[in-house]
C-alpha cells in the first residue's frame, strides 16, 4: 500500500506523515531519510523532524540515494521522507551509485516488501523564468514522479494550512 503525502514547504505535511504512520501500523516503523545537509538550514531542518518524530518509535535509516537497499521486513510500515530531496540528490549528486532505479520504481520495491509505505513530497512547485535550466528541469522532473505516484498510491493526501485533504482514497483515521 502506498500513501502519498504532498504539500508545500511548512505545510505540516512530514508531521502529519509521522502522525498517521506511527497511528496505523502494525508492525516496526522504519523511516528512510533522504535529505543530505550542505549548510546550517539544511542541519536544523534535519534536527526539526528528529525532534518531531522522537517518541513515536521510528527506526531511522539514511539513504539519501536508493530506497532499495533499505533494511525492511514484510510487517513494517515505511515513512519516505522525502521524494523530492530523493530526486535531487540524483539529478545533482556529484558522485553517484551506478545503476539507481528511478524513484517511482524504488517506491514500488518498497511496496512489494512492506506492509505499508507513506512518502513526502513537495508539490505546487512551477517552472518559470524566476529559475535557471537545472531547477525548472527538477520542479518538471518533479512533477512528472508526483504524478506517476499518485497514479499508483491507494490513497493521496494534500496537506493545506496544516489540514489533510483526501484527493484519492479515503484518510481511514484521524492523526
Amino acid at each position: 500500500m502506498l500513501i502519498l503525502v504532498i504539500g508545500k514547504n511548512n505545510s505540516g505535511k512530514s508531521r502529519w506523515a509521522e502522525q498517521y504512520a506511527a497511528a496505523v501500523s502494525r508492525g516496526r516503523l522504519v523511516y528512510l531519510a533522504t535529505m543530505t545537509a550542505t549548510d546550517e538550514q539544511g542541519l536544523e531542518r534535519i534536527a526539526r523532524h528528529r525532534r518531531q518524530r522522537r517518541g513515536l518509535g521510528f527506526v531511522t535509516q539514511e539513504l539519501p540515494l536508493n530506497l532499495c537497499r533499505a533494511n525492511i521486513r514484510a510487517t513494517d510500515t515505511v515513512l519516505v521522507e522525502d521524494i523530492s530531496n530523493l530526486l535531487a540528490n540524483q539529478l545533482f549528486a556529484r558522485q553517484t551509485e551506478a545503476d539507481i532505479p528511478a524513484v517511482p520504481a524504488q517506491l514500488q520495491n518498497l511496496c512489494s516488501r512492506c506492509g505499508r509505505v507513506v512518502a513526502v513530497t513537495i508539490g505546487g512547485l512551477q517552472p518559470g523564468p524566476q529559475y535557471d535550466a537545472a531547477t525548472n528541469a527538477y520542479i518538471a522532473a518533479l512533477n512528472q514522479v508526483n504524478a506517476e505516484l499518485a497514479d499508483c498510491a491507494d490513497l493521496v493526501v494534500e496537506m493545506a494550512a496544516g489540514q489533510p485533504l483526501a484527493r484519492k482514497g479515503a484518510i481511514p483515521c484521524r492523526c
